[in-house]
Order: structure tokens, then C-alpha cells, then sequence
């Protein structure tokens, strides 16, 4: 077999090879994981320009970044978890299932559907935001002087979230003069962008890294064309359409949030296999498409932890009075109904708060003022973070009709399937109350789904190494790097045997360790038995010392490392 090398012998310590063909077969792969959500928003608020880009970056331990192609989102995949996974890789692009992907927590693996989601904690006190304007050396145009970064977010973004928080969360740092990097403008890099913008912040006496957020202002980049983009649950976030509504929005992306959707179902308001999601259009909420300043959802602030008093969580007949969600008091703001348990097992609720034009929610008055004397009904799952769909109550009332979608007093809304009826009692300037019922039925589950066949598990794949060593100290060796198993199984190494000149010991993330004794000459070899938990399978290492050209070995102080290519060409 021929093995394509990457790099010189003599300036590696070690190269791991496979013993076998890996045409066609998917590679592991362990790194962290960063979310990033591109928000393509017209300048029209409610228009079709519309559309959000969520993508998903795994960068390994050599700092190598790869773009990560999933079937479907992991609710449970946060940024800065570290993963595991198996994927088919394409130049600098991996494509893999959502099933291919494992957690990596303290040295244990947990697949994707187990629920590793944590319930969020409570976003407060002050956030450190450092802010810059980036622009190119191609065409160094500044738009905006730190000043006027300054106002934005730490007068205007901060008295937003203050309210928004109920005083819980405001933002204080640094707004710096502007940074020009020298990059490829015909491309949209952002993280080459960043990594630039960074080195001359640094220059300048500022650690990015200090910083809960970084916000990189760059109106002027001419192929990132979106009007924001922000790390999920990160830290960074790049600016193109600098308003008060993206700034918003991006860092809601930087807290954890997702968007605020609408669930088109036709005929019905929701319960049917023919729902749509319509990205962005919840659109009275920070998170849809709104160009114009607007609260949180109650779901969205709930994640947050800003409503632990004035959430109410309805599970049997209740009549209950709320106030508005924009005011500061100790009532109740947001009504959290449980409507049942859906078919994949999850639970699903209502969500409702009563909205007025008041402080940052002052534009409903002239782009909403139908909805100020009722409430819309959303919809979410619970443990999933990007599940909150507003509703349509009145389907096919009119030719457009998500113009009605307000539950004013006198309204009724019932769901039939779930035993769930809400009633709008009374509403004014201050309150509004409304009642909920359950029949029999309410809150319980639907007919139970038929029990999977079971599947036939098949032992695990172990291939044999061949590790080269230019010197005779202890080298750390990834041997399942190039093991898998069929039914995506985590892996483990259970046993090893000692090689006959050399010590072999299992090292807490799975790697081995061999140390050369003193009876060591040129080659040596071990084996190991790696597991899925049920059976197993063994493979052979075999060490061979590479020999400089005069024929002497390099004595100098290396102290080996995880292998270069695997040879999968």
C-alpha cells in the first residue's frame, strides 16, 4: 500500500498511518464548536428579503477550521462545547448526521440524543462589550466615529436591555477608533476578519478576550452582504447595517437566543403535519425581522431568566389577570400554558403576554395598534431553544391573515386535540385577563407511537497503526482516530497489551502512550481491544524508529505528538 505523506520526517516526531483503505468512509473528528447565524434582513421590515443562514464551525485541536454540514440542528449543540464526530470531509467542509455527533463532557462521550441541554443560566449584571469599526486597506472608508459607536452601545443598546431585563442586564466597555485589516475583500471571512482586528486591537493595549462581547462594526465589506451576524451563545458578532434593531438582535444571537418564528398551518393554527416556519416572522418580537426597536418575547426572556416572578406556568383550569410586558412591577407578565405532549415526547406549550407602545415597544402604536387591546398566542417546545412560533388563532379570515392574529376580549381559542380553550376576559390600558380550561383530555398524551424495531449491533471497527518515531522518548498516539463503529456507538479502549520492548498506558481522553525501555532498537508492536459498550474488537500498533540519513537516531528532546496524515487518500 502507498501512503501519501503531508510534511517532512525530519520535522515531525511521529506519523500515524492506517494499515487499511478508507475510500468512502467517514473520519473522526474532535474540536469545538462554534454556531453563527447570518441575518439577511431588508430594510423593509415584513418583506420576503428575508432569510437566515445558521452554520455550524468545528475547529480541532490543531486550530484547523472546518465548515460542519448537519441534516438538522441538535437542540442540545451549544458554541464551545466540545464534540466528537464522524463525518465525510470535503476540502475545509465536513457533512455528517446529527446522530454522527457526540458531546465530549469530562472525558465521557453522550450522544445526540441524550439531552445535554442545561437549563440556561441567568443573563445579569453589567456585559463588557468591546467595539470597533473594521474596514479594508483596499478602500479605508470610516463611516462612524467612536463616539457614535459609544452612544449606540452603551446608551441606546444598554437602556434597551435595562428595560428589557427589568434592570437585571445592561452593557458597559470600550468603543475604540477604527482598525483596517489588509484581507481578501472578494470573499466573506469573517473569522480571518476577526483574527486581523484582534491583533491590532491587542497592539493597541486591548485583550479581546477579556471582553463578554466583541462587536466588529464593518459597513463597507463588499461581499458580506448580510445585515448581521452573531455567534450563538458566543461572544462575537459583525455588524454591516449598523441600527439599533441589528445590534439588538445580534447580541440576543450572543445570549443564546434564536429566532422569533411563525408557524403557517393553513386552515388549522397549528396540530397538523402540514405546518411551515416562517423564519423571522414573529414580527413584533427583537428577534424576527423587525427594523424597528421591540421587546424580547416571553419565551426568549424566560430563556434569559428576567421572569422568574411574573411567569406563570398554567397546568388546570386558572383565571388569571396580566400587565403589561414592558412595565417594571412585580405582576404577572407572561402566561406559559401546557398544552400536551406532541409525538416525539416533548412537551409543548402556550406562551402569552399583553404588549402596549411603551418605551422600546412605543412603535406598536403606529405599526401594530390592532394588537394593543388583545394578545397573540406562540407557541414553543420545552428544552428547545429554537422553537418559539407565533400563531395564527383565525386561519383563512382574510386573503393576508396575519393581520387579525390578536385575541381581543370576547375571543376564544381552542385546541381539540389537546383539551386546551383560552378566554379573553377583559382588557384595558393597564391589565388584561383571561381564562384557561381543560376538558378531560388536557395536558395528556396522544395515542402512543409503535416501539422501533430493534437493531442488530455490530461490533466496532479497530484498524491497525503504524507509528514512525525519530527518537526514543514517549509518544502520545490517537489510535481511535481511524476506529468506528457502524451504529455510531461511542468507543472506548477497554485493554491494551504491553509491547515487548516498550510500556503502553491508556491515558484519560482515549490516547495511548508508548515509552521505549532500554531494550528498544528499531521496531516494536502492541495491541489494543476497543469496545461499544457491548462488543469488541482488537487491532495492532507497530512502532518503527525512523533513522536520520547518516544512519544515526535523533536523541534531542522531542516529546512526540498525535500523528499527521492517516492515510485515507
Amino acid at each position: 500500500m502507498q501512503f501519501l505523506l503531508k510534511g517532512s520526517l525530519a520535522l515531525a516526531s511521529i506519523f500515524l498511518f492506517t494499515a487499511g483503505s478508507y475510500a468512502n468512509q467517514k473520519e473522526h473528528l474532535q474540536g469545538t464548536i462554534t454556531i453563527n447565524y447570518e441575518d439577511h434582513i431588508g430594510q423593509k421590515g415584513f418583506s420576503a428579503e428575508h432569510h437566515g443562514n445558521l452554520t455550524y464551525q468545528l475547529t480541532d485541536q490543531k486550530g484547523q477550521s472546518y465548515e460542519v454540514l448537519l441534516d438538522k440542528q441538535p437542540q442540545w449543540l451549544q458554541t464551545g462545547q466540545t464534540v466528537r464526530l464522524q463525518a465525510q470531509r470535503h476540502n475545509q467542509k465536513l457533512t455528517t448526521s446529527s446522530n454522527d455527533l457526540s458531546l465530549l463532557q469530562g472525558g465521557t462521550e453522550s450522544t445526540s440524543n441524550v439531552q445535554a441541554l442545561q437549563s440556561q443560566e441567568v443573563i445579569s449584571g453589567n456585559h463588557k462589550v468591546l467595539v470597533t469599526e473594521v474596514n479594508f486597506a483596499i478602500n479605508p472608508i470610516v463611516r462612524f466615529s467612536s463616539s457614535q459607536l459609544s452612544d449606540m452601545l452603551f446608551n441606546q443598546a444598554h437602556q434597551f436591555f435595562l428595560e428589557n431585563s427589568y434592570g437585571a442586564f445592561g452593557l458597559v466597555g470600550d468603543a475604540l477608533e477604527p482598525v483596517t485589516v489588509d484581507v481578501d475583500t472578494s470573499v466573506c471571512n469573517t473569522s480571518i476578519i476577526a483574527d486581523q482586528a484582534d491583533s491590532i486591537l491587542r497592539q493597541r493595549g486591548y485583550e479581546p478576550n477579556n471582553y463578554d462581547h466583541v462587536m466588529y462594526v464593518m459597513p463597507t465589506h463588499p461581499k458580506c452582504t448580510w445585515s448581521g451576524k452573531g455567534n450563538v451563545n458566543g461572544p462575537r458578532s459583525w455588524i454591516k447595517r449598523f441600527e439599533l434593531s441589528t445590534v439588538n438582535h445580534e447580541l440576543g444571537h450572543n445570549l443564546g437566543l434564536y429566532h422569533s418564528n411563525k408557524k403557517e398551518c393553513g386552515s388549522v393554527t397549528t396540530n397538523s403535519e402540514h405546518c411551515s416556519i416562517v423564519e423571522y416572522g414573529d414580527y413584533n418580537s427583537a428577534m424576527s425581522s423587525t427594523t424597528s426597536s421591540k421587546h424580547f418575547n416571553g419565551f426568549h426572556k424566560e430563556q434569559l431568566g428576567w421572569l422568574p416572578q411574573q411567569m406563570i406556568k398554567i397546568t388546570d383550569n386558572q383565571t388569571i389577570t396580566l400587565s403589561p410586558l414592558e412595565t417594571q412591577d412585580n405582576n404577572l407578565k407572561i402566561a406559559k400554558i401546557l398544552k400536551g405532549t406532541n409525538s416525539q415526547g416533548q412537551l409543548e406549550y402556550y406562551y402569552i403576554e399583553y404588549r402596549q407602545a411603551i418605551g422600546f415597544d412605543a412603535s406598536l402604536a403606529s405599526e401594530f395598534p390592532q394588537f394593543l387591546t388583545g394578545v397573540r398566542l406562540r407557541e414553543a417546545i420545552a428544552d428547545s431553544a429554537n422553537s418559539s412560533n407565533l400563531l395564527d388563532p383565525t386561519p383563512n379570515s382574510n386573503s393576508y391573515d396575519w393581520d387579525d392574529i390578536s385575541l381581543d376580549p370576547g375571543a376564544i381559542y381552542q385546541d381539540a386535540e389537546y383539551g386546551v380553550t383560552i378566554t379573553i376576559l377583559s382588557s384595558d390600558a393597564n391589565s388584561l385577563s383571561l381564562n384557561v380550561a381543560y376538558d378531560q383530555s388536557g395536558g395528556s398524551q396522544p395515542d402512543p407511537q409503535p416501539e422501533p424495531e430493534p437493531t442488530t449491533n455490530t461490533a466496532p471497527v479497530a484498524n491497525n497503526d503504524l507509528v514512525i518515531i525519530s527518537n526514543k522518548n514517549a509518544t502520545n498516539i490517537d489510535v481511535l482516530i481511524n476506529d468506528y463503529d457502524a451504529e455510531f456507538d461511542s468507543i472506548t479502549i477497554s485493554e491494551v497489551s504491553q509491547g515487548s520492548k516498550g510500556s503502553v498506558q491508556i491515558n484519560h481522553d482515549g490516547s495511548l502512550t508508548y515509552t521505549p525501555s532500554k531494550r528498544f532498537k528499531t521496531t516494536d508492536s502492541f495491541t489494543y481491544i476497543i469496545s461499544d459498550g457491548t462488543l469488541t474488537n482488537s487491532a495492532t500498533v507497530t512502532i518503527n524508529l525512523h533513522s536520520s540519513s547518516d544512519g544515526e537516531t535523533d536523541e534531542g528532546g522531542s516529546t512526540g505528538g498525535k500523528g499527521g496524515a492517516k492515510g485515507r487518500k
